[in-house]
C-alpha cells in the first residue's frame, strides 16, 4: 500500500494532507537533492527538531504537499491599494481600531510576514519559497484560487520563476492548483491559465501527477471533455459538510481543511488516498488547537 503525506500551509497557518493509496499513484519529479538531511535546530522555546532516531528514515512511498497563497496581489494588477496590518493597528489603537479598520474594503494582514509586505509579483519570493519547501523535501503546493480570482499574473510568474530554478539546475516543488467546490470557479480558472500553463511544454515537469495525471482539485461538473481527460480531478472543500453545489460522499473527495478527527478520502475503488490534519484555519471562526471555549 503505498501512502502520499501532503501538508499545507495557509499563509501562517500550518495545514497538513496525508494521503494513502495503493502503488503506483502520485508522482514527483525526480530532481537532484539538497543537502538538508543533517541539518539541526532549536527555537527560541527551546523546541528542537526530531532525530532521525525519533522520526525515522526518509519515506519514499510519501508525498509532501503545502497549500500556498498568492492572494497578496500587486496594486497596479487590481490589488487593494492600502495593506492593513493589524497587529499594529492594535497596538496603537486596541480592539476597537481594529474593529474600525475591518470595515474598510481593503487587503488586511495579521502581521508583517518575514520577508516583509512582499506582492505575488516578486519573483525573488518565490525563489526563497522554493529553497525553503526543498529543504523540507515538500514534493509539490497547491496554489489556493478557490474564490474565482487569478490575482493578476501572479500564478504565471509563480510558474515561470520555478521553471527558471529547475533550467538553472536547482529544486522546486511541484503544483496543482485548488479551485474549491463551485464548478463555475473551476471552469472560471482552467479558462483562463489552460493555454498558458498546462498547454505549455516548459512547464510539464511542474505538474504533480496523481493517477498518471496532473493532479487538479475542484468541481468536475462544468468542465469541458478535454479538461476532464486532462487532469485527475478530486473534489476539495472543508470536512464533510455539503451544499446547494457540494455533496460530500468521500469518494473521490479531498478535503483541503479537515478538524480533527478527520475524515480519510477515498478513491472510486474504495482505497484510502488522502487525510488532513490542520492545525487551525479561518481567522473569523473559532478552529484552531489554542483555542478555548466557555466549555472547556
Amino acid at each position: 500500500m503505498k501512502k502520499v503525506m501532503m501538508i499545507l500551509l495557509a499563509q501562517t497557518i500550518l495545514l497538513s494532507f496525508c494521503l494513502a493509496g495503493p502503488a503506483p499513484q502520485g508522482s514527483a519529479s525526480q530532481q537532484t537533492p539538497g543537502v538538508y538531511d543533517t541539518w539541526v535546530a532549536t527555537d527560541g522555546l527551546d523546541r528542537s527538531l526530531p532525530s532521525a532516531e525519533e522520526a525515522g528514515d526518509t519515506r519514499t512511498d510519501k508525498y509532501v504537499g503545502l497549500f500556498y497563497f498568492i492572494c497578496h496581489d500587486d496594486p497596479q494588477n487590481g490589488g487593494s491599494g492600502t495593506l492593513i496590518d493589524n497587529s499594529k493597528v492594535f497596538a496603537e489603537g486596541g480592539l476597537f481600531a481594529v474593529w474600525e479598520m475591518l470595515l474598510q474594503d481593503q487587503t488586511h494582514v495579521w502581521g508583517e510576514p518575514y520577508f516583509g509586505y512582499y506582492v505575488n509579483t516578486d519573483e525573488w519570493v518565490y525563489r526563497k519559497h522554493a529553497a525553503m519547501f526543498s529543504a523540507l523535501n515538500i514534493d509539490f503546493i497547491f496554489v489556493d484560487l478557490s474564490n474565482s480570482f487569478l490575482h493578476g499574473e501572479g500564478l504565471f510568474i509563480l510558474f515561470e520563476t520555478w521553471h527558471k530554478i529547475r533550467e538553472e539546475g536547482g529544486t522546486t516543488p511541484q503544483i496543482a492548483l485548488f479551485c474549491g467546490w463551485r464548478p463555475s470557479t473551476a471552469r472560471f480558472t482552467l479558462d483562463a491559465v489552460w493555454e498558458r500553463i498546462y498547454q505549455n511544454e516548459a512547464y510539464r515537469d511542474l505538474f504533480f501527477e496523481w493517477e498518471g495525471k496532473p493532479l487538479f482539485l475542484g468541481s468536475p461538473a462544468d468542465l469541458t471533455q478535454e479538461y476532464l481527460d486532462f487532469f485527475t480531478i478530486r473534489e476539495s472543500w472543508v470536512g464533510t459538510g455539503s451544499s446547494s453545489e457540494y455533496v460530500y460522499t468521500g469518494v473521490n473527495q479531498w478535503n483541503w481543511f479537515d478538524p480533527y478527527p478527520q475524515t480519510v478520502g477515498k478513491n472510486a475503488r474504495g482505497e484510502n488516498e488522502h487525510i488532513s490534519v490542520s492545525a487551525a484555519g479561518h481567522a473569523n471562526s473559532d478552529t484552531s488547537r489554542s483555542y478555548v471555549g466557555d466549555g472547556g
